[in-house]
């Protein structure tokens, strides 16, 4: 997955920490790929990369339409991570204006719990029986989810609707559609997967403009019907392209689903502590982002401008480290990206959030250009330091961990915000600053547990 200099090419994670064959373990559908012709054609094969005894084509047409299909099918589900802000600030002065802070947070951080939690199943059924039997249950339940949405006008419609049913609907479709492009791509993954993750920054920015007229217009019940068909649209064209390459044989068991044996390597261990607080970090700050733009004096129209501005700038952050990480080191791009984001929350928001319109703009284009590798760089980190064929079920327990921290931390982040005042949204901001800084330093240390050194390495 690391590619040096032209002298150097610095081994992927999977040659350095696993010494065994896995092909046994694994059949793929394209007998092409055996490992018998793959020796007979190798010298023909200049464009395939090996690795754990396996052949990824690095590109072409069917790569790249499966990286399309995952990038389309990510429009909708992270697009419902990145456009939560827009929704809970307009139940917060309308559907739900008689509930706290802290009790609309549930609602999202339960919506981000159970997409996570989830994971752990989808990740296993992907491993082991492919993605279309998750894409298509997925694809119908959060087209019913989002549908229902827009009949929600009180605390639990909101919890069933969108914290339940659209969480486990986005959990199961999570795994393949993050997953299914490691199967073409193994030193270009980082490319690849930041391509496909783009399409939660174009959700971001898209599903909000949908909805900013209806919203405006106080119609919010059509502004989300017109969402949930859109999603649908994009899931079904998602569901017809995605298409895995590999299959493990394993049995349905619980140890089978969750490697909570790969806890035991410190490199995993730190990783995932590390997707966790970064999780937690931007999962806070972008649940009551929008809530801070109205405290400061910004109307809902511009709020909703704030997170497509966010958004717009994220898809920045997401692709360019992803595509300069195959060169630079993933987990390079990566503790860069977290520390700039730090420094983004208390250098630029913490002391100038309070100016208004103007400074959030600022601020808006800096912490989605930061915050952007969260999604696309900290996934492909565990796939360097994991074999392919357990990518999908390792994933999987990274955000079975990650999901119980997203689980607490925007009810967290509302009892911090409570009565709203100006001191008690700077200790909020301090919060997530804290979290993503803690985030990098967990990143540095998974890195010198897998090179052994605290310098300079591409990895």
């Amino acid at each position: 997955m690391i590619a040096g200099n032209p002298h150097f090419i610095m081994p992927v994670a999977d040659d350095i920490q696993l010494n065994k064959v896995i092909l046994n373990a694994v059949r793929s559908e394209e007998s092409d790929f055996n490992e018998e012709k793959a020796g007979e054609d190798e010298g023909l094969m200049t464009n395939f990369v090996k690795s754990d005894d396996l052949y990824y084509p690095e590109g072409g047409l069917k790569a790249y339409l499966v990286v399309f299909g995952a990038f389309l099918g990510l429009i909708p589900v992270f697009g419902a991570f990145n456009m939560t802000s827009v929704i809970e600030t307009y139940i917060q002065d309308n559907q739900l204006k008689d509930q706290t802070a802290t009790s609309i947070g549930w609602i999202f951080s339960m919506f981000s719990f159970l997409t996570c939690f989830t994971s752990i199943f989808s990740g296993f059924i992907f491993d082991n029986y492919g993605c279309k039997h998750l894409m298509i249950v997925g694809t119908a339940l959060y087209f019913v989810s989002f549908f229902l949405l827009g009949e929600c006008t009180k605390l639990w419609h909101f919890i069933l609707c969108y914290s339940i049913l659209n969480g486990f609907a986005s959990g199961i479709m999570m795994s393949p559609l993050v997953s299914c492009s490691a199967h073409y791509f193994k030193r270009r993954r980082g490319h690849a997967i930041s391509l496909a993750t783009t399409g939660g920054s174009i959700g971001g920015v898209v599903l909000p403009l949908i909805l900013r007229p209806f919203f405006n217009r106080n119609e919010y019940k059509w502004g989300i019907r017109v969402v949930s068909f859109v999603s649908l649209v994009l899931l079904v064209i998602s569901t017809l392209l995605l298409k895995e390459r590999f299959y493990a044989n394993d049995k349905f068991k619980l140890s089978k689903m969750i490697d909570f044996r790969g806890l035991k390597e410190y490199n995993y261990l730190f990783c995932v502590l590390g997707v966790l607080t970064g999780e937690m970090s931007f999962n806070s700050a972008l649940t009551f982002y929008g809530s801070y733009c109205n405290f400061v004096g910004l109307t809902i129209n511009d709020t909703t401008i704030q997170i497509t501005i966010m958004n717009s700038f994220s898809t920045v952050g997401r692709y360019v480290p992803g595509l300069v990480s195959d060169s630079l080191g993933r987990y390079n791009c990566a503790i860069f990206c977290l520390f700039a984001l730090t420094m983004v929350q208390f250098v630029a928001w913490l002391p100038f959030g309070k100016y208004g319109l103007n400074a959030m703009y600022a601020i808006s284009c800096l912490y989605g250009l930061t915050s952007g590798s969260i999604y696309s760089l900290l996934p492909v980190c565990v796939g360097q330091i994991s074999d392919t064929k357990d990518f999908g079920k390792r994933y999987s327990t990274m955000y079975f961990v990650v999901s119980f921290g997203i689980l607490i931390s925007s009810p967290i982040s509302g009892a911090i915000i409570g009565e709203k005042s100006y001191f008690n949204y700077q200790m909020y901001i301090v919060f997530c600053g804290i979290l993503s800084a803690v985030s990098g330093v967990l990143y540095y240390l998974s890195r010198y547990a897998s090179t052994k050194t605290w310098g300079w390495v591409v990895f």
